[in-house]
C-alpha cells in the first residue's frame, strides 16, 4: 500500500469446511449388533439429533456473548480457561474456530512451506475461488469492501428522520437519486446534451454547424471547472503543501491527469502492451476503443459516417500525444526533479501563448486572487514546453473533440443504460469482466465521498475500542522501527540520528478524526449548503464535485496543519496510507475489520494482518521516495554521501531480486524498479510486525494456538500475513497490473519478503539454500 492506492472488487471465497475424519471401513458393522446394542444405538442417534438441534442456538449464544464483550476486553480475558483447551493450549472460542476455518480453507498443505510459502498458505484459495463476472479479482480486501458497502447501503436506505442532520438527509437523497434508474431513463440524454452545448458543443455532433471561432481550449477548461468537471484535461493545477515549507500551501502545475493509464496508450519508446497478447496487436485494441467512442458518439446524436470516426480517431491521437510528452512513474521517482518553482510572471515570459495569470485567477475565483509574484511549483517543465508546441499545431476541432470526450468519459455512469451497456462490452473485450456490478455499489462509491456518509459508518458500525487497541499496536511497531534504526550497522551516526528524528516525529491517524462525530464540525465542511434532488442524479453528482473543488481552492491562503486529518478525510475505505509531506500514516476505519483486525482473536493474527500493514506504512517513510523527505515533510537530503551509497547498493539487490520473478500464468516479469518502494515497505512491514509480536509474546506469554492447525503462534503469524495477500485475478487484469501497478503481485509480496527473513526460515526450519531460505538475502531495514 502506498500514499494513494485503491483496492476494491467484491466476492466471497469462504468455502464449506472439509473435515479430515479417519473412519473404520467395516461396512458390515451394524449387522452383528445385539438387540441391546441396537437399542443403545437408537438412544445415541436420538441424542445426536438433539445435539444437532441445539448447536445453532449455542452458536448464536456464543456470537451474542462475543458481541457483548466489545467494550474493551483484551485477548487475555477472552482466552480464559473457558475458551482454552488446557491440555493442548488450544483456543476454542468461536472467533478462533472461525479463524482456523478461514486459514484451512485457503491452505494447501500438500505444498512444502519451504518451497513455496504462498501456495502453501493460499493454494486452496486459488484452486477453489471463482471470480465473480462483475469483478477482475478476488481477495481479502475486495471481500471486506463488499461488507463495508453493504453496511453503508443499509444506512443510506433507512428512512429520513425529521431531526437528523441535513447532511445525513442529503446523503440519503443523493443515494436515492442514483438508484432511481427509471427517472434517469425517463430524462434520457437531453440534460447531458445541454451540458455539451454549454461547453461549446461537440464538433462530432454539430459537424459543419460547429463554429470554431467561439472555441479556445482555455475557455473549455474554465467552463468544465464552473460546472463541476475536471479542470486538468490539459494541464493539472492543484494546491499542495510546499515541500520546502510545509506550513504553507503552494500552487502546483503538473502534466495532464488521466484517471487510469490506458493499456494501448503507450509511450513511443515503450514496448507495446496489451491486455490480450495472444494474436492481438496494438492496432486491434486501438480499434476496439475507437469503435467504442464511435458508438457512444452515435448514441449522443453524431452522424454514423467516416467523418465522425476520423474526428474521434484524431481526438484519441491527441490524448495519446499528451501521454507521450508526459513523464512515466519511473521518471517521476526523484522528488527534487519535480520541484521547480517559478513565478506567474516567469511562466508568462517563458510560455507566452498561455495567459497564466488569467488562467489561475479564473480557476481560483472568487475568493482568491493570484498576482504576478505568486510562486508556482512546476513539476515537469519539459511537459509545459512540449504541450505549448502540441497545442499550437493541433486544430481547434480536435481540441474540442478531445475535451468533450474526456467529459463523456467522466459521465458514463450517470447517463442512460444503453451507454453503460456499451461500456460493458468494451470491458468484456479488455478485462474479461462480463457483468456490471450492482447499481447500488456504484451509488455507494459515489456517495461515500461525503463526510456525512463516513460519519454514518463510524456511528453505526465501528467498534470504538478498536481505535485504542490499534493505537497500542502502532506504538509497539514504531518502537521496533526505532530499535531497527538504532541497531542498524550500515548508517553513520549523523544519518541515523536524522532517521530516528523522523521516526519519532511520524504522526498516526487511526480509524477516524474525532471531529467526524461532531455534527457542528460537519457543518463547517459546508456540505449542508448543497441542495440535492431525488430525481436529478447528474446535477447532484456535479454539485458534489463542484463543492469539493471550491473548498480546495478556497483553502489556498490557509496555513497547512499536517496533524489535521480533516484535510483529506476518507475513513470508509479498505486501504491504508503513508503521506510523505505530512510524515504520517493513516489507518482508516474501513480496514480495521474482518480478517485484517479483530479485537477478540489471538495477537499473532492481528500482528500478522493489520500489524504488517502498519509496519508497511511506517516503512514508507524510509523507502526510496520517503527518504527524500525529513521529519517535517520537507524535501531535504539528510543522508551523508557514504550512507546514501550504502542505501543504493542495498536497493539494487532488491531491484534485481524482484526483477527475476516471473508471473507464469501470463509469462511476464515484474519490474523491480517500478515496484521498489512497495517492496521495501513489504519487507520492512513484515519484519517490524514480527518483532513487535515477538516482543509482546515475551511480555505476555505464549498464546493458545488455533484448533485443527498444527502450527505454533509464530508460524501462525506468518500464515496469517501470507493470507492477507491471497488473490485470484483474471489474466487480463494481471497483465495490466504488471505494466502499471507499483505493487508486486500478491504471490511475490509474500515470497520476496519471507525469503529475505531469517526469522521466517528459523520458524519453519527451512534448510539453507531452500527456495524460501536462499543463501543471499536482500535486507534494508
Amino acid at each position: 500500500m502506498s500514499q494513494q492506492i485503491s483496492i476494491p472488487i467484491p466476492g466471497n471465497t469462504l468455502k464449506e469446511c472439509k473435515m479430515n475424519i479417519k473412519s473404520n471401513k467395516n461396512h458390515a458393522f451394524t449387522s452383528y449388533l445385539s438387540c441391546s446394542h441396537k437399542i443403545l444405538l437408537i438412544i445415541l442417534l436420538l441424542l445426536a439429533m438433539i445435539i444437532l438441534a441445539v448447536v445453532p442456538w449455542i452458536y448464536y449464544s456464543m456470537q451474542h456473548e462475543i458481541e457483548n464483550k466489545r467494550d474493551g476486553e483484551n485477548n487475555e480475558e477472552l482466552f480464559s480457561s473457558s475458551g482454552i483447551d488446557e491440555l493442548d493450549n488450544v483456543c476454542s472460542t468461536l472467533i478462533c474456530k472461525q479463524s482456523a476455518l478461514h486459514i484451512l480453507n485457503n491452505m494447501d498443505e500438500s505444498v512444502e512451506p519451504c518451497d513455496d510459502f504462498y501456495n502453501f498458505a493460499c493454494g486452496n484459495f486459488l484452486n477453489t475461488t471463482t471470480i465473480p463476472d462483475d469483478s477482475g479479482s478476488v481477495d481479502i480486501f475486495t471481500m471486506m469492501n463488499h461488507e463495508l458497502q453493504k453496511q453503508l447501503k443499509n444506512s443510506l436506505e433507512e428512512l429520513i428522520l425529521p431531526d437528523e442532520p441535513k447532511s445525513f438527509k442529503n446523503a440519503k437523497i443523493f443515494y436515492k437519486s442514483c438508484m432511481d434508474t427509471a427517472m434517469i431513463e425517463q430524462r434520457g440524454l437531453e440534460p447531458f446534451k445541454k451540458i455539451l452545448k454549454y461547453l461549446g458543443g461537440w464538433p462530432v455532433i454539430e459537424d459543419e454547424n460547429w463554429n470554431e471561432t467561439d472555441f479556445t481550449w482555455i475557455e473549455s477548461v474554465y467552463k468544465c471547472h464552473e460546472i463541476g468537471y475536471s479542470d486538468s484535461y490539459f494541464l493539472n493545477f492543484g494546491i499542495t503543501p510546499d515541500v520546502k515549507n510545509t506550513t504553507k500551501l503552494v500552487i502546483e502545475l503538473d502534466q495532464a491527469s488521466f484517471k487510469q493509464k490506458e493499456f494501448f496508450i503507450t509511450n513511443e519508446n515503450d514496448e507495446i502492451d496489451s491486455l490480450k497478447r495472444t494474436n492481438d496487436s496494438h492496432n486491434t485494441f486501438k480499434k476496439l476503443y475507437n469503435d467504442y467512442m464511435f458508438d457512444i458518439a452515435v448514441m449522443l446524436g453524431a452522424p454514423k459516417n467516416n467523418k465522425t470516426m476520423n474526428q474521434l480517431e484524431e481526438a484519441h491521437e491527441f490524448k495519446r500525444a499528451l501521454n507521450n510528452i508526459s513523464l512515466s512513474e519511473e521518471e517521476r521517482h526523484n522528488a527534487t526533479e519535480l520541484y521547480n518553482p517559478m513565478t506567474v510572471a516567469d511562466l508568462s515570459i517563458k510560455h507566452s501563448s498561455i495567459p497564466w495569470k488569467k488562467y489561475l485567477n479564473t480557476i481560483f475565483a472568487p475568493n482568491v486572487t493570484i498576482d504576478d509574484d505568486e510562486i508556482v511549483i512546476v513539476a515537469v517543465p519539459s511537459y509545459i514546453t512540449k504541450f505549448e508546441e502540441l497545442i499550437n499545431k493541433t486544430s481547434k476541432r480536435t481540441l474540442a473533440n478531445y475535451v468533450i470526450w474526456r467529459v463523456i468519459e467522466d459521465s458514463i455512469y450517470f447517463l442512460s443504460e444503453n451507454i453503460s451497456d456499451r461500456q460493458l462490452n468494451l470491458l468484456k473485450d479488455l478485462s474479461g469482466i462480463s457483468k456490471r456490478e450492482p447499481r447500488w455499489k456504484m451509488c455507494i462509491e459515489k456517495v461515500s465521498m461525503l463526510p456525512s456518509v463516513q460519519a454514518m459508518y463510524i456511528k453505526k458500525y465501528f467498534d470504538k475500542n478498536a481505535k485504542r487497541n490499534i493505537g497500542e499496536m502502532v506504538g509497539d511497531i514504531r518502537n521496533q522501527l526505532n530499535k531497527t534504526l538504532h541497531e542498524n550497522d550500515w548508517m553513520d551516526n549523523e544519518t541515523k540520528k536524522n532517521a530516528l528524528d523522523k521516526a519519532n516525529a511520524m504522526l498516526s491517524c487511526i480509524a477516524y478524526p474525532d471531529e467526524l462525530l461532531n455534527d457542528e464540525k460537519l457543518k463547517e465542511i459546508h456540505e449542508e449548503s448543497l441542495e440535492f434532488h431525488d430525481d436529478k442524479f447528474m446535477e447532484n453528482i456535479l454539485a458534489i464535485k463542484l463543492l469539493i473543488t471550491k473548498e480546495t481552492y478556497n483553502s489556498f491562503r490557509n496555513p497547512f496543519n499536517r496533524s489535521d486529518w480533516m484535510n483529506h478525510i476518507n475513513v470508509a475505505v479498505v486501504n491504508a496510507f503513508y503521506n510523505h509531506i505530512e510524515n504520517s500514516i493513516e489507518l482508516p476505519a474501513g480496514i480495521l475489520q474482518g480478517f485484517i483486525f479483530n479485537n477478540h482473536r489471538p495477537r499473532y493474527m492481528n500482528y500478522g494482518a493489520i500489524g504488517t500493514i502498519i509496519g508497511h506504512e511506517v516503512t514508507h517513510g524510509f523507502d526510496d521516495q520517503g527518504r527524500q523527505f525529513d521529519k517535517d515533510g520537507h524535501l531535504e537530503n539528510w543522508w551523508t554521501p557514504i550512507t546514501d551509497e550504502e542505501y543504493r547498493c542495498k536497493t539494487e539487490c532488491m531491484i534485481d531480486q524482484y526483477s527475476n520473478y516471473t508471473v507464469e500464468e501470463i509469462d511476464m516479469e515484474i519490474n523491480g524498479l517500478n515496484t521498489l518502494d512497495e517492496n521495501i515497505a513489504d519487507n520492512g512491514g513484515f519484519k517490524l510486525a514480527y518483532l513487535a509480536y515477538k516482543d509482546w509474546s515475551e511480555r505476555n506469554g505464549e498464546e493458545p494456538t488455533l484448533p485443527g492447525l498444527k502450527f505454533n503462534p509464530r508460524q501462525l503469524f506468518w500464515i496469517t500475513a501470507a493470507n492477507v495477500w491471497c488473490r485470484k485475478v483474471r489474466n487480463e487484469i494481471a497483465r495490466d497490473d504488471i505494466k502499471n501497478d507499483i505493487h508486486s503481485p500478491g504471490k511475490f509480496r509474500v515470497i520476496g519478503s519471507f525469503s529475505n527473513s531469517e526469522s521466517f526460515a528459523n520458524d519453519f526450519n527451512c534448510k539453507e539454500k531452500s527456495k524460501m531460505n536462499p543463501k543471499n538475502k536482500c535486507t534494508l531495514w
